[in-house]
């Protein structure tokens, strides 16, 4: 128990057993409170605050100073209330923005709202009455007393009558009397360390000695005194007994009576030994009752079972184990050392052979009896045509295990996997492997799934198809958005133009204007309403007059296909140009078309020519002129990568093609058909031909429901 110091900040609240917790609560929001008014007293007068604002007319200051327009800045009453009321407490004289003022007149609002709580708090109030004086309380005299109190109340607890009333003293009497016990507690000191020693002593004793441990605990000096006095008079006649039989000092007195016990039994055993009639006549000679030396009897038995668990032939047993045993042993010692020699030698050809064949059956059966290993050489003898290929499998074995691929050819070599699924395992375990490696390098794949992928790519193609939607909703909502120019709807229709030429055309219902007239007389009309025109190169030479309309931006798909002369007019009516096209495409061509081209002509003009002249399409063209080409490397049309592998290995080269799910379905993909007997001549291949048709019949029977196409080339 804790020395009572501070006494005189006693009272009933303090004898609850929570009072130390809620003291302590209210000292650590105390001190809280304190390193708040401590950094705000650097800026602020705190007492001055005090006195003029309230905590909710400093935040509702506050609350203006952010809120403030430009007007109310410049004209309003509460913003320049607001504001002297910052200056009013600041202990800095200088301006300061507004922003500023308004944080700092929440922060001291939100601190005087705060310790207004605190001071008003009926828990704190209520357990430490007058004591309590907010944030300045005396803390360390409230945690000492509260701490004394708790003390007092575990050490005299409730169900004891003495110690209760004791309590009641320490909590209700004067100060002066609780230091007057305090006084003579101190002169009772040595008397309490002598009954402490005594009572000390009485419990050792009685942890040794079993019996006394209820006098100990209830009875008085008087009768443990004659206890102890009876116990040393029968220990004094127990020591002269044990001193007779020469009983050693360091035995304890505890184990003298197993002692005593043990003695009887061996007595008991010494007579039954030497009155035994059936020992001496097994033993013989080395019987000497209990004396008799029993370690070679045991190793005499041992031998005995050891030969008897072998289960030898009956007339080996009695052989060995007759009364002339000794002459047997030597002979039977020289037996098994001539098989010893001769079974290493054996071990050592066996190993030899297995190294030089190559085979583990000459090692496997070597713990086994003869007969076995004698069947696999007469094995071996018998296939001696089989060598040939054996040696052969034995090069295939050490290139396969130079490749690593030993531990799966060592799976076939046990039979374990068939020789016909070597190749699928190879090509399971080099992607297993491929895989294992993607999934140790990206962690995130481990936490996909087939069925949260599919989600995903259920949602992100909803989530294309919607952006698609709004996008094209954006585009027409900012079209619709454009000035449409009305034009002239006086006089003349002819003399028309823009938008009001372009409805009385969709009111007629017949003998409309050409679409080059159109064009030409309401083309800032029709380009406000349709920004983006699709056209062919002739096309734009037929309807679009030459300067008329200007484009932002012309974009030329398959340009391939496109030649240089015939997208100049396209080209020229835009500001900006994409062409996108294959070059790996054949160039326009004139093979269907009955021209004959004279290739006779000057060879100086050759060194002359342009870019343009050189190139066949205005692909050829834009990669000459305009460098560096971008280029797209995924190709992802084809439903079976097969489709384009011939093209990537022959012209592309290096195209990312995401292989098919069925590799090997016999519907997907390009299969070769080699047509035996074909002969191309007069510009046919008769054979072939015939091929195609019996195809595109049993396509026919075979799937009806389906479509087929045929391509040939042929110049006839």
């Amino acid at each position: 128990m804790r020395a009572f110091s501070g006494a005189d900040l006693r009272q009933s609240t303090f004898e609850h057993t929570d009072a130390r917790q809620t003291v302590a609560l209210a000292n650590r929001e105390a001190g809280a409170l304190k390193e708040r008014r401590t950094a705000l007293e650097k800026e602020y007068d705190l007492a001055l605050c005090a006195t003029l604002y309230t905590a909710e007319q400093l935040l509702g200051h506050s609350f203006v100073l952010d809120s403030a327009s430009l007007w109310q800045r410049l004209f309003g009453g509460e913003y320049r209330a607001a504001a002297r009321a910052y200056r009013s407490i600041a202990t800095a004289r200088k301006k300061a923005p507004r922003r500023q003022m308004g944080a700092a007149l929440k922060t001291v609002g939100e601190y005087e709202q705060h310790r207004k709580r605190f001071e008003d708090n009926a828990g704190f109030r209520g357990t430490m009455g007058n004591h309590f004086k907010g944030i300045d309380s005396a803390w360390e005299d409230l945690t000492r007393i509260t701490a004394w109190c708790e003390d007092v109340l575990l050490t005299l607890p409730d169900h004891d009558a003495p110690a209760v009333r004791f309590r009641k003293l320490l909590f209700s009497a004067k100060t002066e009397r609780l230091y007057a016990v305090k006084s003579e507690l101190n002169n009772l000191a040595g008397h309490r360390a002598t009954v402490d020693a005594s009572r000390s002593a009485v419990a050792e004793l009685a942890r040794e000695l079993p019996g006394l441990s209820a006098l100990a605990q209830s009875g008085s000096f008087t009768e443990l005194q004659d206890c102890i006095e009876t116990l040393m008079r029968d220990l004094t006649a127990f020591l002269q007994a044990a001193d007779r039989v020469t009983l050693g000092d360091a035995v304890p007195v505890g184990d003298i009576a197993a002692i005593v016990e043990l003695a009887g039994g061996c007595d008991a055993d010494e007579t039954a030994i030497q009155t035994a009639s059936d020992i001496p006549s097994l033993i013989g000679e080395a019987f000497r009752g209990a004396y008799t030396d029993v370690t070679p009897i045991r190793q005499t038995l041992q031998f005995a079972e050891s030969i008897a668990a072998s289960k030898p032939p009956q007339k080996t047993l009695e052989w060995l184990l007759c009364a002339d045993y000794q002459p047997h042993l030597a002979q039977l010692r020289k037996w098994l050392s001539e098989a010893h020699a001769c079974a290493g030698k054996f071990h050592s050809i066996a190993i030899d052979l297995a190294r030089i064949s190559g085979s583990s059956l000459w090692t496997e059966n070597l713990g086994s009896p003869w007969q076995g290993m004698q069947q696999v050489a007469e094995r071996a003898l018998s296939a001696r045509e089989d060598l040939s290929q054996w040696t052969h499998f034995l090069r295939l074995s050490i290139k396969s295990k130079e490749d690593s691929l030993n531990k799966l050819t060592g799976l076939a070599d046990t039979q374990r996997l068939a020789p016909e699924v070597l190749v699928p395992a190879y090509h399971f375990v080099f992607y297993n492997t491929l895989v294992r490696s993607v999934f140790a390098e990206h962690d995130e794949l481990s936490q996909v799934t087939g069925v949260t992928q599919d989600q995903i790519r259920q949602q992100f193609a909803a989530a294309d198809r919607e952006a698609i939607r709004l996008y094209s909703q954006r585009v027409a909502a900012i079209i619709d958005r454009r000035p449409i120019p009305g034009g002239n709807q006086r006089g003349p229709v002819r003399s028309w133009t823009d938008m009001a030429l372009v409805i009385n055309e969709i009111n007629k219902q017949k003998r409309h204007i050409p679409i080059r007239q159109l064009i030409l007389r309401a083309a800032k009309a029709l380009l406000a309403l349709k920004p983006c025109f699709m056209m062919g190169p002739l096309s734009v030479a037929q309807y679009l007059a030459p300067g008329q309309l200007k484009f932002d931006l012309v974009i030329m798909d398959e340009a391939s296909q496109l030649k240089p002369e015939d997208a100049i007019g396209a080209l020229a009516r835009g500001g900006q140009v994409v062409i996108v096209g294959d070059p790996k495409q054949l160039p326009p061509t004139t093979f269907f078309q009955r021209v004959s081209i004279d290739n006779d002509g000057d060879e100086s003009e050759e060194d002359t020519r342009t870019a343009i002249e050189e190139g066949e399409s205005i692909l050829d063209v834009a990669s000459t002129l305009f460098q560096p080409v971008r280029r797209l490397r995924w190709h992802y049309r084809s439903r079976h990568h097969s489709l384009i592998a011939f093209s990537n290995n022959e012209f592309y080269g290096d195209l990312v093609i995401f292989p098919s799910a069925y590799h090997d379905d016999p519907s997907l993909g390009v299969k070769y058909q080699f047509v035996a007997g074909g002969v191309f001549e007069n510009s046919r291949n008769p054979r072939e031909g015939d091929a195609v048709v019996s195809a595109v019949l049993e396509h026919m029977r075979e799937h009806p429901d389906e479509s087929l196409g045929v391509v040939t080339l042929n110049f006839e």
